[in-house]
């Protein structure tokens, strides 16, 4: 540790005497406070009073921060990073040799698997993605440091955990159909609906934070499954976006979804953020195939602000860090910066069909807020899929079936029409649409029909079976429309804005 400081300490005195430095920039007074820090060993300089924290010595596993921050503050002073690799180098190797708790996963030896193991598994997972990204035109825009070591055309000397990247929620379904395409065997865990870490205030617009915690972490992922794996699947997780209309337009926004506890009922819904925009760059990715697939990523410059913001660094950080700064452009950053000080960072609410999801009272039970018209439209649906079932045995049936599943049909299908005498005809047809909205864009974002996390997770095996679900409801509202003899013009209708019309 003490070898460590002393080689910052030293970088920090040859910044000092370059002529990029200047000594009034708040850069150059961080860079004072940092070596101030690492002479006299009180971490005076790099505390969060906000935080609650107090000043206290430096120890061995504050170094990488004090690395990231050094490196950090000389790019930001217009410094050539590649001037200085070298010694940047020798700090980080000592860091590896600190061996702390939080780099062991990274850098530790591992009898499980090598770098050069990880490597070849983690890489093939980032091919297959990009191939059904690139082939399906769906829009996605990788994330993390693999992606931009592709684009440097870097090896990097250290482990990959998973893959990562954002997507729209309505490429999701393709981007699984594109899995099993390629006949990979995967396990899709939906953990949208299980978001538990703030809630969404409607009156400020603002998400209040449970624990201190600002909710990151995926919102979904595929695990690849791959038995060479130390845990028998390689991770890719997914970021969501959507385009949302936030007052000027559609724009691209990043999505949480969160539980609004309003009134003393849990609801989850999907607030939405607004994203920047010149954040990604293009890369291109050699598929095993022989061709290259052309991908969207996150920039170096959209990387490295985030590396340089984290409050708790690991040696990975700086040397993605170093990496970063060598291929970044300065200008771009700080035309980034610019731009997001401009961002709306007000969060809005996802006014949709996918997301009127029940409510829960505080002992758990689903409070049903239907209004009557709304419990006869489901009635009815319901009774339209319980025929539609049956008329899916018929194909299979002995004679003496067929003739007892045709009575059954007819029963349901009086029952339908007992119950449409209770509601007007426009009613009926705008509620169906409404419906199976939620439906098609549920089944587009692979989420549960019915607003509920799945027992089982959605596979290569059971992907199939997913669709025709989907199938069963196209059915099912057919069969509304054959039952009680509704014409589908008129369900056009319905769905026009009738005061538009002179």
């Amino acid at each position: 540790m003490k070898e460590i400081s002393k080689n910052l300490v030293e970088l920090i005195d040859k910044f000092f005497s370059s002529e990029k430095l200047n000594a009034s920039s708040s850069e150059y007074k961080n860079l004072l406070g940092l070596k101030q820090d690492l002479t006299t060993g009180i971490n005076a300089h790099t505390i969060k009073a906000s935080k609650g924290e107090t000043i206290r010595g430096v120890l061995a596993e504050d170094m990488p921060l004090y690395a990231l921050r050094v490196l950090g503050n000389a790019f930001l002073q217009g410094i050539d990073i590649s001037n200085y690799s070298t010694e940047f180098q020798t700090v980080i190797d000592g860091l590896r040799e600190l061996n702390l708790e939080k780099d062991r996963e990274v850098y530790g030896d591992s009898s499980v698997e090598t770098v050069a193991q990880n490597h070849d598994r983690i890489s093939t997972a980032f091919r297959d993605c990009a191939s059904i990204i690139s082939d399906k035109g769906l829009s996605a825009v990788f994330t993390g440091s693999l992606s931009l070591y592709t684009k440097a055309g870097i090896e990097s000397s250290r482990k990959h955990s998973d893959v990562d990247f954002y997507i729209e929620e309505n490429n999701i379904f393709q981007f699984l159909k594109g899995l099993k395409e390629k006949g990979l065997k995967f396990e899709f865990k939906d953990e949208r609906l299980c978001q538990r870490e703030g809630r969404f205030d409607k009156e400020s617009g603002n998400i209040l934070f449970l624990n201190g915690g600002t909710g990151g972490g995926h919102q979904c992922q595929v695990n690849l499954i791959n038995k060479n794996a130390p845990h028998g699947f390689t991770e890719v997780g997914f970021f969501l976006g959507r385009n949302l209309f936030a007052g000027q337009g559609a724009q691209p926004r990043f999505v949480k979804y969160y539980l609004d506890r309003a009134d003393g009922l849990e609801r989850p819904i999907a607030v939405g953020q607004q994203m920047a925009q010149n954040v990604t760059t293009t890369i291109d990715v050699d598929l095993d195939n022989g061709k290259t697939a052309q991908v969207q990523a996150h920039s170096f410059e959209f990387n490295l602000k985030f590396k340089m913001g984290t409050p708790k660094a690991r040696t990975k950080d700086v040397e993605d860090a170093l990496m970063f700064t060598q291929n970044a452009s300065l200008q771009q950053f700080n035309s980034m910066q610019s731009q997001g000080k401009t961002l709306d960072k007000k969060y809005y609410l996802q006014e949709s069909q996918t997301d009127n999801y029940s409510a829960v009272d505080q002992n758990g039970n689903i409070v049903d807020t239907r209004t009557t018209e709304e419990k006869l439209v489901d009635e009815i649906f319901s009774i339209a899929e319980d025929i539609v079932a049956l008329k899916s045995k018929l194909s299979t049936a002995s004679s003496e079936e067929v003739s007892t599943i045709n009575a059954q049909i007819v029963s349901l299908q009086n029952s339908m029409k007992n119950e449409y005498l209770q509601i007007e005809t426009q009613s009926l047809i705008v509620g169906l649409n409404d419906k199976m909205k939620v439906y098609e864009e549920r089944f587009s974002m692979a989420m549960p029909l019915d607003g509920v996390v799945r027992d089982q997770p959605l596979t290569d095996e059971n992907l199939h079976e997913f669709e025709q679900e989907f199938e069963q409801k196209q059915l099912a509202s057919e069969e509304v429309f054959s039952t009680l003899k509704l014409n589908k013009i008129e369900s056009q209708g319905a769905c026009l804005d009738t005061s538009s019309i002179g």
